[in-house]
């Protein structure tokens, strides 16, 4: 399941805007860099003292963080970040401005597993790579400099970034101020995807593509792969970046979910 559909990804506050400007510059780049790969140790699934966990059930995402800050769902992010910078935020959103700032402290991006994720060298930044291993996950961590005014700070600010590749999203973890990297950290050991569940699969798995279109109506959304007789349909709600999945394999339902949907279906291994 993607979770893509969800890539989750997240800025301890490069204050990239929640509207994707911090995915711009990151990714825009020239010099691609060489790593070096280290292990961490796994993080143990328990619940700790002054930890809160943040769950996404629709999307299927969990993660922890300090019980003292809070969460913002944003257009294309999650800020994650201490309670007054979350509100001055929320306060901001509600106006109808969605920029951010140098005090975003953390940011959260769910991105395609088939983007390409790789972050490069400009002439704005000077970077360091490694990568690790964290529960079973690579982790690719990023260390900037910076060498520009920007949304970031000043030119000479220190940022990181974590790209958490998992086999059908990558999530990126954005952190502007470095004195929260122990938080950032967290968010990055603990996040996970889990499965959720599709109430319609119960009742109509095995069903034909006529019967599931008795039950659901027609799709918004459906592509079809005619050698592997392979079939995906969507169903959207206005207003809502989420969609409804459901696969079928030789006329007949055999996955759902729910994840975010960009309009697009040709790219869905699915189909391959």
């Amino acid at each position: 399941m993607k979770k893509g559909s969800v890539v989750l990804i997240i800025l301890l506050a490069v204050a990239f805007l929640g509207l994707g400007l911090g995915g711009y510059f990151l990714f825009k780049g020239e010099k691609k860099l060489d790593s070096k790969v280290t292990t961490r140790p796994e993080t143990q699934d328990v619940k700790q003292e002054g930890l809160s966990t943040f769950v996404q059930s629709k999307l299927g995402y969990s993660f922890q963080y300090p019980s003292d800050w809070g969460v913002l769902e944003m257009s294309h992010s999650l800020l994650v970040a201490p309670k007054q910078v979350v509100e001055k935020y929320r306060q901001k959103n509600e106006l109808g401005n969605y920029g951010g700032g140098p005090d975003m402290t953390i940011q959260v991006f769910i991105e395609d597993g088939s983007n390409n994720t790789e972050i490069y060298e400009s002439s704005s930044r000077k970077i360091t790579k490694k990568q690790m291993n964290v529960s079973g996950q690579a982790v690719d961590e990023y260390n900037f400099l910076w060498t520009e005014e920007g949304p970031w700070g000043d030119a000479g600010k220190k940022t990181m970034s974590w790209v958490i590749n998992f086999p059908t999203e990558k999530v990126r973890i954005d952190l502007l101020d470095l004195s929260y990297e122990k938080e950032a950290r967290q968010v990055v050991d603990s996040f996970k995807f889990f499965v959720v569940e599709n109430a319609d699969l119960k009742e109509l798995k095995g069903k034909t593509t006529v019967e599931v279109g008795m039950k659901l109506g027609a799709p918004n959304f459906k592509k079809e792969n005619l050698t592997t007789k392979r079939e995906i349909w969507v169903y959207t709600a206005a207003g809502d970046s989420t969609a409804s999945y459901y696969y079928f394999e030789s006329g007949k339902l055999i996955d759902a979910k729910t994840d975010e949907f960009n309009g697009e279906l040709g790219s869905d291994p699915f189909l391959k």
